[in-house]
């Protein structure tokens, strides 16, 4: 009797290595279950993410079909009016711009003014340009006027700025170019000094979804939507900001720099600025009577380099250089230095002026525009 219970035993209970591989299969199949499920769950929200950026477009790209959110000044009927005072066609004032207009980042709010067509002529340049008011140029030439300097900017993030408001506007009034000493580089790679979101002005709409997915464009999405039901604040509907404000003034300039605080470019006697290379071709795409004003803003004369010296020489050379792209010599030098230069009260620092010299450099471009205009017979 005793072998077949031992028989009956061995039947009835399962090896303890069987029952631990049992179980660790179970245990594996709970956490792929999981995985899946939070894998699935994650892919979910990130696509409904992806949907509601793409569809509200934080940007005001106009890539895609969206929500429709649109500012209220974007008609091209109100184009004069918004920009010289905010007086619509009716003669009444306007309300405050919302949607792609609350923005105040200029290197991602001029992605929506760049393509609006409420504006048909442009400025361009970093904050040595931020000054100049499209509103006062607007009403002293008859252009509607935008503002699309990036502060900090270099060449290449300017030339991108350029290259997107030709793109989506095929009658161009005017466009100035507010260039400073950072177009005289001669590196061929052009170097950017702080982050900037090419992917945004690409003509690419590949590149632009490759690039969409971001918290920062989440969260500008639905900053987007608050506007919408007007819990944001508007911003200068023709992109103006003024660097004075709430600002006291209290420069102190430093003692005059020498020829040893310059750098005196590669060496060649005549260098290449790959920067009005490019310069080239970005003009090459607007018809030849397009007015182009060149004006190059003045900086506090500790700035400059001192007459007579291989960097002051190696300057000039590059101005030459810079004027030669002016369309019918509208080229406005203020980078002298001057009277103005060394005034310290004409200056923020040295190197940003104030609206005083702001508003004389504006009645040269409007001086310049007003004989480019005449000489080609536009209205």
């Amino acid at each position: 009797m005793k072998p077949a219970a031992l028989d009956a035993a061995k039947v009835g209970t399962a090896p303890s290595g069987a029952v631990g591989a049992d179980a660790h299969a179970a245990s594996a199949v709970v956490w792929r279950r999981f995985a899946l499920l939070f894998l699935g769950v994650f892919a979910t929200v990130v696509g409904i993410a992806y949907a509601f950026i793409i569809l509200v477009d934080p940007y005001d790209s106009g890539r895609f079909a969206s929500f429709g959110l649109r500012s209220p000044y974007d008609s091209p009927t109100h184009r004069l009016a918004d920009v010289t005072g905010g007086i619509s066609a009716s003669g009444t004032a306007s309300s405050g711009a919302s949607f792609g207009d609350t923005d105040t980042s200029q290197r991602t709010s001029n992605v929506a003014l760049g393509r609006s067509p409420r504006f048909h002529a442009a400025i361009f340049g970093n904050s040595h340009g931020q000054l100049l008011s499209p509103e006062r140029l607007s009403r002293a030439t008859g252009l509607a006027f935008v503002q699309l300097t990036v502060p900090g900017s270099n060449v290449r993030e300017q030339l991108t700025m350029m290259h997107w408001f030709i793109a989506h506007h095929t009658d161009i009034g005017a466009m100035v170019l507010a260039l400073d000493e950072r177009w005289c580089v001669t590196d061929p790679a052009l170097p950017v000094r702080t982050p900037f979101p090419f992917w945004l002005y690409s003509d690419s709409n590949l590149v632009y979804l490759s690039h969409a997915m971001s918290t920062r464009s989440l969260r500008d999405s639905i900053r987007r939507v608050a506007a919408a039901i007007g819990s944001q604040p508007s911003v200068d509907p023709a992109g103006y900001a003024d660097y004075e404000m709430g600002k006291t003034w209290s420069f102190k300039p430093g003692p005059p720099a020498t020829a040893d605080d310059f750098p005196v470019g590669d060496g060649r006697s005549s260098p290449d600025f790959p920067g009005l290379i490019r310069l080239d071709a970005v003009l090459d795409e607007i018809p030849a009577a397009t007015p182009v004003v060149i004006v190059m803003p003045p900086q506090f004369y500790t700035r400059l380099p001192p007459a007579g010296t291989a960097a002051a020489l190696f300057r000039d050379a590059c101005k030459a250089r810079i004027a030669a792209r002016a369309r019918s010599g509208a080229f406005i030098d203020f980078l002298v230095d001057s009277e103005i230069a060394r005034a310290p009260e004409n200056f923020m620092d040295d190197e940003h002026y104030r609206s005083n010299i702001a508003r004389i450099i504006e009645a040269g471009i409007a001086g310049a525009l007003g004989t480019r205009r005449e000489a080609s017979g536009r209205d």
